[in-house]
C-alpha cells in the first residue's frame, strides 16, 4: 500500500518531524489563513463595491460618502443589524494632507445612514470641493460557505464644475450700535457654510478709544449651527463677570464709554475654500452694565385684527438675545396649540414681530415666554446673570404667559 502513494507524500515522510507543540500552534493559524482566503475569493461580488462622493437630494452642493454595489448577502446582513453595524461595515473619511499626500490620522466626524442598497457617511460639517479625501471601507458578511470580507480604500474629491461663490457676512447680532459693558456674545451669520477649526485667528476686538487691541477677549469655543452658516462668538464670561479671577487679574473685556470694533478678517474662507475677500468691522459703543433680570411687565404689545395676517408686535425697553428671540417666544392659539409663523426682529433687537401662516381668527391668545430668554448680558426672566445667592427669590415658573385678544 505504501508503494501506491504519490511520491510527494513519500518525500514528506523523510522530512524531519515537526515538534508536536509547534505543530499544534501552526495548524490553527494555517487553516485560518487558508479558510479566510478561500471564503473571500469564493464570492466574486466583493470586487463590485463602489465608493464615491455623492450629492444630498435636499442640498445638491453638499457631498456625502456613498457605498454601493456588492452582494445581496452583505446588504441583508447590514439591514438585519437594524442600524449601520460597525462589525458588518465600517465607512470612514479622512482629509488628505496636500503637502504630503498622506491621509490624516484623524477621522472626519459624521454619522452613517443606511438606505436600501446604499450606506452613507454624512459629515458633520460641509466638505470642501477640490480638496482631497481618503475614503476607507471594511465589510464582513456570510456567503454560505463561510465568511467574506473586503477592505478597500479610495481617494475621493468633487468639483461642481463651476466657481464657488464668494461668502459674505449677512448680519452680526446684536445689531445695535450701543451695547452694555457686560455684553456676552455675538452671532455671525454667513451666506455660505464657513471653514471651521482655528477660527479665532480671523477675529479681533479693537478698543478704538485707546487704539489698542483687547487681549484674549473671546472664549475659544467653536459653536456652529448645523448648516455651518452661523457662528456664536462668546466674549469670555470669566472676564465679564465681576469678582471672579480673570476679571480681577486681567480686567473686563469692555469698559463703559469706550468705542470698539469687532474685526473679522477677509482671509476667513468658506467651506469651499473661497475667502471673504475684505475685512468686516462691527463698530459699537459700550454703555453701562446691566445687572437686573428681564421684566415682561415693561413690554409693549400691539395686537392684530382677525381675518388678517398682520403681525403681532412687541417692543422691549432694551435689546434681547437675537437667537433666543427666534426660539423662546411662542404664540398659543385659542385651542391651546402653537401657531406657526415667521419671526423677525428689528431696531437692534428691541422689536419682535410674529406673522402667522394662517389668518388670525377672533379669540383669546397667549404669548408664551420661556424664562431662559436672555438680554445681551445674560440676564433672563428668572434671575440676573450675576446671581446673589444670599438674596431670597420667589419661585418663578419655567414659562411666563401674556394673554392678548384678537378681535
Amino acid at each position: 500500500m505504501q508503494r501506491d502513494k504519490p511520491p510527494a507524500v513519500q518525500r514528506t515522510r523523510t522530512v524531519r518531524p515537526i515538534p508536536t507543540v509547534l505543530l499544534a500552534c501552526l495548524i490553527p493559524l494555517l487553516s485560518g489563513c487558508i479558510g479566510d482566503r478561500k471564503s473571500h475569493f469564493a464570492d466574486p461580488n466583493t470586487t463590485k463595491f463602489r465608493l464615491s462622493l455623492t450629492p444630498l437630494p435636499d442640498d445638491p452642493d453638499a457631498r456625502v460618502l456613498s457605498l454601493t454595489g456588492g452582494p445581496d448577502s452583505f446588504w441583508r446582513e447590514l439591514h438585519a443589524a437594524k442600524q449601520p453595524n460597525a462589525r458588518v461595515a465600517e465607512l470612514t473619511l479622512r482629509l488628505v494632507d496636500p503637502a504630503t499626500g498622506e491621509p490624516s490620522p484623524h477621522k472626519i466626524l459624521g454619522v452613517r445612514r443606511l438606505e436600501r442598497r446604499r450606506l452613507l457617511f454624512v459629515p458633520s460639517f460641509p466638505l470642501s470641493r477640490e480638496t482631497g479625501y481618503h475614503a476607507e471601507f471594511f465589510g464582513r458578511w456570510p456567503n454560505g460557505s463561510g465568511e467574506s470580507s473586503i477592505r478597500m480604500t479610495k481617494g475621493v474629491s468633487f468639483n461642481l464644475g463651476r466657481k464657488a461663490p464668494r461668502p459674505s457676512i449677512v448680519a452680526i447680532h446684536p445689531s445695535a450700535s450701543h451695547l452694555p459693558a457686560n455684553q456676552l456674545k455675538f452671532y455671525l451669520r454667513f451666506s455660505s457654510p464657513m471653514k471651521q477649526g482655528d477660527v479665532f485667528k480671523h477675529l479681533n476686538l479693537l478698543d478704538e478709544t485707546t487704539g489698542t487691541e483687547v487681549p484674549e477677549p473671546f472664549r475659544k469655543l467653536e459653536l456652529w449651527s448645523p448648516d455651518g452658516k452661523r457662528f456664536t462668538l462668546w466674549i469670555h464670561p470669566g472676564r465679564q463677570k465681576t469678582g471672579v479671577n480673570l476679571n480681577e487679574e486681567i480686567g473686563p473685556v469692555l469698559r463703559a464709554g469706550h468705542r470698539y470694533s469687532l474685526i473679522v478678517s477677509g482671509n476667513w474662507e468658506s467651506a469651499e475654500g473661497v475667502p471673504l475677500g475684505r475685512e468686516i468691522r462691527k463698530r459699537f459703543r459700550s454703555t453701562a452694565a446691566i445687572h437686573t433680570r428681564i421684566d415682561v411687565s415693561t413690554w409693549t404689545l400691539k395686537t392684530p385684527s382677525a381675518g388678517t395676517r398682520a403681525p403681532i408686535r412687541i417692543r422691549f425697553p432694551a435689546p434681547l438675545d437675537w437667537a433666543l428671540l427666534q426660539e423662546r417666544l411662542k404664540v398659543i392659539g385659542p385651542t391651546g396649540k402653537t401657531i406657526e409663523g415667521i419671526v423677525t426682529t428689528s431696531s437692534g433687537e428691541t422689536n419682535w414681530t410674529f406673522t402667522p401662516k394662517p389668518n388670525w381668527t377672533a379669540g383669546e391668545y397667549q404669548l408664551e415666554i420661556d424664562t431662559v430668554l436672555e438680554d445681551l448680558a445674560g440676564n433672563n426672566l428668572r434671575q440676573p446673570f450675576e446671581v446673589d445667592l444670599a438674596e431670597p427669590r420667589g419661585d418663578i415658573a419655567d414659562v411666563q404667559r401674556i394673554p392678548f385678544s384678537v378681535r
